[in-house]
């Protein structure tokens, strides 16, 4: 403890000619902030880097108590241990920077305690540009993985022929232009990530990124970790440096929530404050971050329903459909069916060809009720498309789920002897059972390929008995 008192032998007669004005005047020049706190935490001494650092006069940072102003500060930590502290960060909550340095008790020559000498630096600067960092290099590695060429026109992906799938489309365009959130609703597989998509890049916000998360996909306990982010140490298995969460990696453009009907509502009472506040806070974080972005949300649920059932808030509700947009399900748009067929048909041919359908291929599209929309159309013709021959969609290249009975291959007959809700669920089994098929038995292929939840999936496994057929 009495090492702080060796010194050269001939300095000690200087020094005590000097005095103590001296050396206040000597540390005023120091380019580190310098606080000394007393045995009770009361600040007895800063130096002139200190105000300038902190923004803080003398008069009013001498003789307040620290316990009272930073009751977290290192100082005080140092104080209660009696052993120096090197390099802790520190976050001085009263004026909202980040600080590092060294912290040591202060000891006379008879060991007693005097009180607690800090010196450090403001890094506030620095760990916002490390932050900016971190964004930047996460914002590229989601950008390479999620990467795709760029359309020709904002609303292209959509082939329409239908009357109100064209005012659907020119709502979403005039909406795109303004920053309000919009929800958009329909089946599963209608086609709302691409509707999302073609908002976005309409919108002003359009050379900004646009972060798509599927709330239905990722685990309940790590929903709010992936949105939100979270700090080094919040969770056992945290990264040591923590991690940028889905909302600041959209940050000035576009975050699209698709599945929203399926999030907790913990995760729901974060997401309100996040609209309302235009800011966030990190898992295990204590500070908030502004952010500024565009949320576009998706479901295949009734919204309305789940708010009067207790499970989806609703004023949550109420934020997100600002402006509403239901795409219909394909069956109730026929005339579309034909023009995304040939539509999907021609990004399938090889380069110079042209894969057509036969008239009774025709007829059999046109008869389907498609429950799985856009998505299982694109999906029979590619089907069909590797099956065929002579670049000729025959019927009989169709999947079985859509030959069925009511349309045998010679000539076109009525329907089988079933009413709609049984005729529905033999093809939806038969589907799910063709889907895992193709997945080779892999079901998070299948699910994908169906384009529903995973909960929805398995509800339907048990209730169609598929697991014991395959057993």
């Amino acid at each position: 403890m009495n090492e702080m008192w060796e010194t050269n032998a001939d300095f000690l007669p200087l020094a005590e000619r000097w005095g103590v004005e001296v050396f206040l005047h000597i540390m005023d020049y120091v380019q580190n902030a310098t606080m000394i706190i007393d045995p009770q935490g009361t600040i007895i001494y800063i130096n002139e880097e200190y105000t300038k650092i902190l923004g803080v006069s003398r008069d009013k940072a001498l003789g307040v108590n620290l316990h009272r102003l930073e009751p977290e500060s290192v100082a005080l930590k140092v104080l209660e241990k009696r052993k120096e502290i090197i390099g802790a960060p520190d976050y001085l909550r009263s004026l909202g920077i980040h600080a590092i340095g060294k912290s040591i008790p202060l000891f006379d020559k008879e060991g007693t305690l005097l009180g607690v000498a800090s010196v450090f630096n403001d890094m506030t600067k620095i760990i916002e540009l490390s932050n900016e960092l971190e964004r930047t290099r996460a914002m590229n590695q989601y950008l390479v993985q999620q990467i795709s060429p760029p359309l020709a026109h904002p609303f292209d992906d959509y082939i329409c022929a239908d009357r109100e799938m064209r005012r659907i489309l020119s709502m979403a365009a005039k909406a795109a232009k303004a920053n309000c959130t919009i929800l958009i609703q329909g089946e599963s597989g209608v086609g709302k990530g691409v509707l999302a998509k073609a908002i976005h890049r309409a919108s002003n916000r359009a050379e900004r990124p646009l972060i798509s998360i599927n709330c239905a996909a990722i685990p309940e306990n790590l929903l709010e970790s992936e949105l939100f982010g979270y700090e080094a140490g919040a969770f056992t298995g945290a990264l040591r440096g923590g991690k940028l969460g889905k909302f600041e990696l959209a940050d000035k453009g576009t975050i699209f929530l698709d599945e929203i009907g399926d999030m907790s509502a913990s995760a729901q009472a974060k997401l309100l404050r996040v609209l309302q506040e235009r800011e966030l806070e990190r898992v295990g974080g204590v500070s908030s971050i502004p952010i500024d972005i565009r949320v576009i949300a998706a479901t295949n649920q009734n919204l309305k329903d789940l708010v009067r059932e207790g499970k989806f808030r609703q004023d949550l509700y109420y934020r997100l459909s600002v402006i509403p947009l239901t795409i219909p399900p394909l069956r109730e748009r026929r005339d579309d069916i034909l023009p995304q067929a040939r539509y999907f048909l021609s990004k399938m041919a090889p380069p110079g060809q042209e894969i057509t359908l036969s008239n009774m291929a025709i007829m059999a599209l046109l008869k389907y009720d498609w429950p799985g929309n856009v998505r299982e159309l694109q999906n029979v013709l590619e089907y069909a498309g590797v099956v065929c021959s002579n670049n000729i969609i025959e019927y009989k290249d169709l999947p079985a789920t859509l030959r069925g009975e009511s349309l045998p291959e010679t000539e076109p007959s009525a329907g089988p002897g079933l009413d709609l809700k049984s005729a529905v669920a033999l093809l939806e089994k038969d589907y799910i059972i063709e889907a895992l098929r193709l997945a080779d038995g892999n079901r998070s292929k299948a699910i994908q390929q169906l384009g529903i939840s995973r909960k929805s999936f398995y509800d339907k496994l048990k209730r169609y008995q598929i697991e014991d057929e395959e057993e």
